[in-house]
């Protein structure tokens, strides 16, 4: 199974749950050329770093934090933190407290506590935020009594906390459950994030699991069948072919899922020549998503093309290329402020 860093998996967890899913052939402007390139996976789902504050305006926001004064307690620095607003951060004072929270239990406390009282939402994912990616066993355990409740916001919560988290025998017990059981969809995206984090599965375990990430490609939802797409290529350590899977994703009727199905071609390193077909097909539909044919053309990139493919390749190449920048354009733009 491949390995990600706990930084990688957060982030990529956090994009995931709000259902934006991009792929790295998204964000690239350089295709690769079929003719020569090797057959070299990506990491999927890379998004693209945030706009950067102007840099007066961190001046000034530097400077109003300055006459504040030092934080008197941790739970004073807390409540500064949580109280910023988005277009005021202090990313120093938030990394003063996350180090806090690695060495002081009772600071973990504060955070769990306040959590599970807080009502605001948006506060709500930054205390979890700070909670992401610590292994303290607190946190575990806190993780766990979350996805393990009644309540379905926190047993999205808990799910979404323990996938930035190492795995253990009873998160992995929990995320099996749920794959079988769990009726909300948003809650069974947070438990599917969780088989993207490497970890030690007996053979027997990790084909049971196999198959009940298999089932779940056919699930109605397609934020669903996105997902359980990317944990197959995953955890499919058993010899089994992901090519059925793959296949019924480039042709769903989801863009989310044909994305998905793409990323698994390129980072799952899936060569199959019957592949080609399909991709092309998604090059000359001029009603597809500008970003999925120009993932497609990505994908061909890792193929050996004959001469006749190569042609068309090239042909259908300058268009998608222009439709994709200007869509990523037109992304960017609408990132700005008014």
């Amino acid at each position: 199974m491949r390995t990600y860093s706990m930084p990688y998996v957060a982030g990529f967890a956090a994009l995931a749950a709000s259902v934006g899913f991009g792929t790295a052939w998204a964000i690239k402007d350089v295709t690769p050329v079929p003719t020569f390139m090797e057959s070299k996976a990506v990491p999927p789902f890379l998004p693209e770093a945030p706009m950067a504050q102007p840099f007066t305006q961190r001046i000034q926001h530097a400077m109003v934090r300055a006459t504040r004064g030092a934080p008197t307690s941790f739970d004073d620095a807390l409540n500064r933190a949580l109280a910023a607003h988005r277009d005021d951060p202090d990313p120093e004072a938030w990394h003063m407290l996350m180090q806090t929270l690695q060495t002081d239990a009772t600071a973990r406390t504060q955070v769990m506590r306040r959590f599970l009282q807080e009502q605001d939402a948006g506060i709500r994912d930054r205390l979890q935020t700070l909670l992401n990616g610590n292994a303290a066993p607190d946190v575990q355990a806190f993780a766990v009594r979350l996805a393990s409740g009644n309540d379905v916001a926190q047993r999205r919560e808990g799910f979404g906390l323990m996938a930035s988290l190492p795995r253990t025998a009873e998160s992995y017990r929990l995320v099996a459950h749920a794959l079988e059981q769990e009726q909300d969809p948003t809650v069974l995206s947070g438990a599917l994030l969780n088989l993207m984090q490497p970890g030690v599965i007996e053979p027997a375990e990790t084909r049971a699991m196999v198959e009940r990430v298999r089932n779940l490609t056919q699930h109605p939802d397609p934020n669903i069948r996105a997902t359980s797409l990317l944990a197959l290529v995953q955890w499919n350590k058993s010899g089994e072919t992901l090519e059925p899977s793959v296949s019924q994703g480039l042709t769903d009727s989801a863009p989310q899922v044909r994305q998905a199905a793409l990323d698994m071609i390129i980072s799952g390193n899936i060569r199959s020549e019957g592949f080609k077909t399909q991709l092309f097909d998604i090059l000359r539909n001029v009603n597809e998503d500008p970003s999925i044919r120009s993932g497609s053309l990505y994908a061909l990139g890792y193929f050996t093309l004959n001469s006749a493919e190569y042609a068309s390749y090239e042909q259908l190449r300058p268009e998608i290329e222009r439709l994709a920048q200007e869509q990523r354009l037109a992304d960017k733009t609408a990132m700005l402020p008014n």
